[in-house]
Order: structure tokens, then sequence, then C-alpha cells
């Protein structure tokens, strides 16, 4: 799916993430480790496709994590609703109708808590 969202997303959020990744994976060695074990053990030495993405989960948590912690992307790819929503205000959001999500906004009281990412997780 991760790969699925980069393809989507366009050039520019892209490239972003690439350039959070590497820097990420440059400041932890031990995860950068883990990934490249991973596609090791997963797929070899043939090339990796978007079909092996289901394969490499730990290196899909990563690059979550990295787009998650560094906000890449102002929003989410669009949604569809999938049935009527009442939001905690009272709105209500009609099934079928497109949603998107502003993820700057969602996560910057999360982050502002002191909230760092934990690594050491297995």
């Amino acid at each position: 799916m991760i790969g699925m969202d980069l393809m989507a997303a366009g050039s520019e959020t892209s490239s972003t993430t690439l350039m959070w990744i590497i820097l990420y994976l440059v400041v932890h060695p031990d995860v950068q480790e883990k990934c490249h074990k991973e596609i090791e053990d997963q797929i070899g030495e043939s090339s990796v496709r978007l079909e092996d993405t289901g394969k490499l989960n730990f290196c899909q948590a990563t690059i979550a994590e990295i787009q998650r912690v560094c906000e890449v992307a102002v929003s989410s790819l669009q949604h569809r609703v999938t049935k009527e929503v009442t939001l905690p205000s009272g709105h209500i959001i009609p099934e079928g109708s497109l949603a998107m999500s502003n993820i700057q906004v969602s996560f910057s009281a999360i982050l502002s808590c002191g909230h760092h990412t934990n690594y050491s997780r297995s």
C-alpha cells in the first residue's frame, strides 16, 4: 500500500519522502540494517518490484513511520466515505463523499507532546 501511495502522491512528495528516508537511515543504522536484511531475506539478489511490497513489512512500516514523523505532505490522498459518519461536532459526512485529512493538523499535537519514534520495537 505504501508503494502505491508514493506512486499516486506526485514527484515532490515522493522526492521529499526519499530525502527523509535517506536521512533517517543514516541516523539510525540499526533500522537501515533491519531493512537491508528484510530485503535480502525476502527478495534476495533480484530487483525489488512493487509486487514485492507485501513481503517487506518492516520496510513498509519504516517508510510509514518516517512519513508520519516528518510530515512530508500537508494532506492525505482522497478517500471515499463508505458509510455516513457523524463527527463529534455534529456535522454529518454522507456516504460516498470524498474526504481528505490535514496531516499537519492531525499530527502536530502528537509531535508537540514530545512523542518520538522508538525504533527499538521489534
